[in-house]
């Protein structure tokens, strides 16, 4: 019998200042040069099912649902939803009521290459097309059973010869969007936790526009409504992400957990996000050559190797002087790690 087992380690992550932006941008732009650990596979939520895509995915894509950057325990709260969910008594039917004035980021997907404004409707499409059995979609399992029609609608999939061949204007009864900012849900039986999955990455709402006008190499062109867009992608070298200029008004929170401002958490508190204009993702898949771009000024943060520890912490479990004369700061906190046993 398998059981899963959650536990938290400690990790440890050190900081050294974003500084400008590397030649051939503009001088007053604000880069943030990271790495990551593994190529990305692709940039489609509804497929994604990989750390390193979802890590840059979720720059660009957002849910109705997201976790409070400070708070502990971890407090679920409104990212396009306009607030949590209303709830029927039988704990089947949940309405949802989605922001106005969010915007997908201009794309030539779209009439003028100029973003429009995000619909309900643009939820229950990406969620039919995790149930359209020729999407062929890792994340199937977040629906499976779970909303009155959607499994109708997926054997009905099954039918079709072709992708293109599949009807998303087909009605599905656990799906309804009765004006464009409401989107109601009904469940088969009571799910608890679907406020929870409603901020996993592959809920994300997708743009039927997009999907039509890339097609299958729509895992190559993610169109969303978050902070970021994408602007390159070198694969296995490197990713460029831009500031969507259709992004809406979101601040740096100004509450967290008690000793929060003495940690410095605080300090940007109510400033406009995102707060850099450029992410650059550089694909390092091993620990020695992220670490040696680290000291070498390369990237702005990376964690700490076994075989660097001593040379990065001290015996009180500090900053070394070196690291410290660097203007280099240290930040530990609990990550949540999933081992299957068996």
């Amino acid at each position: 019998m398998k059981f899963l087992s959650v536990v938290f380690t400690a990790a440890l992550l050190i900081i050294a200042g974003c500084d400008g932006s590397p030649q051939g941008t503009d001088s007053n732009e604000i880069t943030l040069h990271t790495a990551l650990a593994a190529k990305v596979r692709g940039l489609d939520p509804g497929d994604i099912g990989d750390t390193t895509s979802s890590l840059v995915a979720s720059q660009i894509f957002e849910c109705l649902y997201q976790y409070h950057y400070l708070k502990r325990p971890y407090e679920l709260i409104p990212q396009l939803a306009a607030d949590m969910p209303q709830t029927s008594e039988d704990g089947l039917t949940y309405t949802i009521k989605i922001k106005r004035g969010i915007y997908f980021a201009d794309d030539p997907c779209f009439e003028g290459g100029k973003g429009r404004e995000l619909k309900a409707s643009d939820f229950v499409f990406a969620w039919k097309r995790i149930a359209d059995i020729k999407y062929l979609s890792k994340n199937w399992w977040i629906f499976d059973n779970k909303i009155v029609g959607l499994d109708e609608f997926r054997e009905y999939t099954k039918g079709c010869k072709r992708r293109e061949d599949v009807d998303y204007s087909r009605s599905v009864e656990g799906l309804q969007t009765p004006d464009d900012y409401t989107l109601v849900i009904k469940l088969k039986k009571p799910w608890p936790q679907i406020t929870y999955l409603l901020a996993h990455l592959p809920t994300a709402p997708i743009a039927k526009e997009a999907v039509d006008y890339y097609g299958k190499n729509i895992m190559n062109h993610p169109v969303g409504t978050g902070p970021f867009r994408l602007k390159l992608w070198n694969r296995g070298s490197y990713i460029e992400l831009v500031k969507n200029l259709n992004f809406r008004d979101e601040f740096y929170p100004s509450e967290g957990e008690a000793d929060d401002l003495a940690k410095g958490y605080l300090v940007d508190a109510g400033k406009k996000l995102p707060m850099v204009d450029r992410i650059l993702m550089m694909i390092v898949q091993e620990n020695p050559p992220r670490w040696f771009l680290f000291m070498q000024g390369k990237i702005d943060a990376a964690g700490i190797p076994k075989d660097n520890f001593n040379e990065a912490i001290d015996q009180r479990g500090g900053l070394t002087a070196q690291m410290q004369k660097r203007n280099i700061s240290l930040r530990i906190f609990r990550d949540p790690s999933s081992y299957w046993l068996g």
